[in-house]
C-alpha cells in the first residue's frame, strides 16, 4: 500500500512538473488545433454520416435492453449534434483546459504553502 502511494505521489510530482506540463499543453493543442488543409462541405457531411452510423452501429447489446434503442439513439444523436459545431468544440477545450490548470496550480500552490510554513509562529508575537 505504501509503495503504491509512493509510487504514483513520484508520478505526479514527475507530471506536475513545469517542463512536463508545458509538454503535454503543447500535446493537447497539436491534436486539437492541428493545420489540416480545408475540407469542402460535402466531404465533412460525408465524414459526420459515418462517424454517426459508426456511432448507432456501436451500441452494446445491454445497454439497447435497459434504455431502449429509440431513447438511446436520441441521446447519442443529440450528444453528436451538439459536438459537431467546432466554435464550441474549441470553447469547450479552453474550459476543460482551464479547469485542469486550475487544479494543477491549486494543488501546487497548496504544496508550495506546506513546504513553506513557519517554523515557529510565537516569534511573531510581542513580549508582554
Amino acid at each position: 500500500d505504501h509503495f503504491v502511494v509512493s509510487f504514483i505521489d513520484f508520478k505526479i510530482n514527475m507530471v506536475l512538473q513545469e517542463k512536463e506540463v508545458v509538454e503535454i499543453i503543447e500535446l493537447a493543442r497539436d491534436v486539437l488545433f492541428f493545420d489540416e488543409e480545408v475540407r469542402g462541405q460535402a466531404e465533412w457531411d460525408e465524414r459526420a454520416a459515418l462517424a454517426r452510423s459508426e456511432l448507432l452501429n456501436k451500441l452494446p447489446g445491454p445497454i439497447k435492453k435497459i434504455i431502449g434503442v429509440k431513447r438511446l439513439e436520441n441521446a447519442l444523436l443529440t450528444i453528436f449534434n451538439g459536438v459537431q459545431n467546432q466554435r464550441l468544440n474549441k470553447q469547450l477545450i479552453y474550459t476543460l483546459l482551464d479547469m485542469f490548470l486550475g487544479e494543477v496550480l491549486k494543488d501546487l500552490r497548496e504544496r508550495e504553502d506546506i513546504l513553506v510554513q513557519p517554523e515557529d509562529d510565537q516569534r511573531h508575537e510581542t513580549p508582554e
